[in-house]
């Protein structure tokens, strides 16, 4: 292909300063593009369907020559691209990624037999079938590698288009629900006959938007193909779609155009577009880092009686500390945290409890914390935490500290009689972090006494913080709400906190959001009413819990009907993106008026 290329643009006299040529090269480059994306998805079909739903050993052949075909395709038009592009060196430099996955598929497709002697002189006792099945797992290894590229290059299209931030956040998630859906359909996903279309998108759902709760049983109602789904979409919801877009319109490689960085910056919240990519990927690494090191510290507190389980107890370590840090509540046991070995296991209690709390705090906490400990370190300089930093660790310490003792002493004479000191509080500590927005139990639910369910509500509501993996109203927009009461009862005609003035629009946000999440809440309710039969109690417990992304439940989950689950569903979807973003996504933006108004009083009593 690269020599027909090299031809037609000889017929054509393609000469830099040659308009017709120019046009001929972006056509062209235009028309490769389109088939490497084309590729792209034939190439994650096939192994869609080859590991979602499973092919016959005499279909086999077919399938894999269909993926080098792919792959030759791939390596093919890639380097057509190059021979197309009007300057080489730039190219080059931008499309490294590309260029190196098409150097390994060519090696491959060029010398098999070479591959085959590495493996085997660094695996001398691999049998002839084993061999066999490792090239063919290297080839589709490359299938999935050839298939970044295109998907980086989509994203980076959608960041340059003019899309509202709020629309794109909305439209995103929406989209990680249905292929997450789809995927968990996929036959091998589930054991037996699979699961219902509505509780797969259910799934998928509380998976993506961080939530928790399950209208199946997720340690036996998958496979582990199914929950290596699951620990995927739990990833993706908990980084966010806008921190994977922007990621990987980064590292689609080339500068970022102003028209991208501006889009990025707004939905990241970050004020200078230089350190976009800086605050990409320390999100990003921050992520990695803690749940691998919270990986480690559950590995080393399991117990040696572990129930047994599907998975291996490193997958069922990893699997949990990133649904802890994502603060999804997503657990590979029958009973969550609640199961013999774990609910009285202190050290595993703990490690959980932490990754929440940290997961919790948001990104912009953790690095400013970070940036605050290293500076001290340095030297006698002093370093200074942001408003935004004491006001989530005020609220959160206040907000864990305080539901503990609240829980605790409710509780005294009810679901936690009977413990030991420690353990009471231990327990008592963990549910009330795991309330805000975490969703694991400890404790049996339906021991808890209505006031205590009605205390959560409280902490479900509120959520975590900004910028965070959780959800709810979130601790800033809590603090600020009652600071500006204060402020109006006290006679003061401005907020001020830790001796900062809150602008006006921060004021104005936050009563704007508490207004729109109890208006929600109360008609979610409302339509559940009408169309379930439980009691009001648990109604409402549901709805906050779904709406916080919380995933703590009164049993009622399973229970609903499919009109119920949808109810639910939107919920969650709406507590994720944030119903203010929801509303800003799906209400047109209007002008200011043509004339200014005269202004009028309005008796607030």
């Amino acid at each position: 292909m690269t020599l027909y290329t090299t031809r037609l643009l000889k017929a054509v006299g393609a000469r830099d300063a040659d308009p017709g040529a120019t046009a001929v090269r972006r056509r062209l480059t235009v028309a490769c593009n389109v088939l490497v994306l084309l590729l792209a998805l034939l190439a994650g079909a096939s192994l869609i369907v080859e590991y979602g739903c499973g092919i016959a050993a005499d279909e086999a052949p077919l399938f894999h020559g269909a993926q080098r075909a792919v792959l030759a395709g791939f390596a093919c038009l890639t380097l057509a691209k190059l021979g197309l592009a009007e300057k080489k060196r730039q190219h080059l430099k931008e499309r490294r990624p590309d260029l190196a996955v098409a150097g390994l598929i060519l090696a491959y497709l060029a010398a098999p037999e070479a591959f085959a002697r590495a493996f085997h002189f660094a695996v001398p006792g691999l049998s002839p079938d084993a061999l066999a099945s490792v090239l063919v797992a290297a080839m589709q290894g490359l299938v999935v590698l050839a298939f970044v590229p295109a998907t980086l290059r989509a994203s980076r299209w959608v960041m340059s288009l003019s899309i509202p931030p709020s629309l794109i956040l909305v439209l995103g998630f929406a989209a990680m629900i249905l292929a997450g859906a789809g995927l968990l359909l996929l036959p091998n996903a589930t054991p037996g006959a699979g699961i219902a279309p509505v509780d797969a998108l259910f799934t998928a759902t509380s998976a993506v938007c961080v939530t928790g709760l399950v209208v199946v049983d997720t340690a036996n109602a998958f496979t582990h193909m199914g929950h290596w789904i699951l620990l995927g979409l739990i990833q993706a919801g908990g980084l966010g779609i806008l921190v994977m877009t922007a990621l990987m319109a980064m590292l689609a490689g080339g500068q970022t155009h102003l028209k991208e960085s501006a889009q990025i910056r707004t939905m990241l919240e970050e004020t200078k577009l230089g350190t976009i990519r800086r605050t990409v990927f320390r999100i990003v690494a921050i992520t990695f880092t803690v749940e691998e090191g919270g990986a480690l510290l559950l590995y080393a507190s399991l117990p040696e009686t572990l129930p047994a389980q599907r998975s291996s107890v490193a997958f069922f370590s990893f699997f949990h500390s990133v649904s802890a840090f994502c603060n999804a509540g997503f657990g590979l046991l029958p009973a969550n945290c609640a199961e013999p070995g774990l609910r009285d296991n202190v050290a595993f209690l703990t490690a959980i409890m932490a990754l929440v709390v940290v997961g919790g705090l948001g990104i912009p906490v953790l690095t400013n914390v970070g940036a605050v400990l290293a500076r001290r370190r340095q030297g006698p300089r002093r370093a200074r935490l942001s408003l935004h930093a004491k006001i989530v660790l005020s609220a959160t310490a206040v907000l864990l500290a305080g539901g503990a003792a609240v829980i605790a002493l409710i509780e005294a004479g009810g679901a936690l009689r009977g413990k030991s000191f420690p353990l009471d509080l231990v327990h008592a500590l963990f549910l009330s972090a795991s309330s805000r927005t975490a969703g694991f139990n400890a404790l049996d639910m339906s021991a808890l006494g209505p006031a205590t369910l009605y205390f959560l509500c409280l902490l479900m509501w509120v959520g975590a913080s900004p910028a965070s993996t959780g959800g709810g109203v979130k601790t800033t927009t809590l603090v600020v709400a009652l600071a500006n009461i204060h402020a109006l009862v006290t006679g003061r005609d401005r907020l001020e906190l830790f001796r900062r003035r809150v602008p006006e629009l921060a004021v104005t946000r936050a009563f704007s959001t508490v207004a729109l999440s109890f208006f929600f809440i109360a008609g979610m309710v409302f339509l559940l009413l009408l169309t379930e039969g439980a009691p009001l109690q648990d109604l409402l417990f549901e709805v906050v819990s779904a709406t916080g992304t919380v995933g703590l439940s009164t049993g009622i989950t399973p229970r609903l009907s499919a009109a119920g689950k949808l109810l639910i569903v939107a919920c969650m979807f709406a507590g994720r993106v944030g119903i203010l973003s929801l509303v800003l996504a799906l209400v047109p933006a209007r002008g200011a008026g043509r004339a200014d108004r005269t202004e009028e009083p309005v008796l607030i009593t």
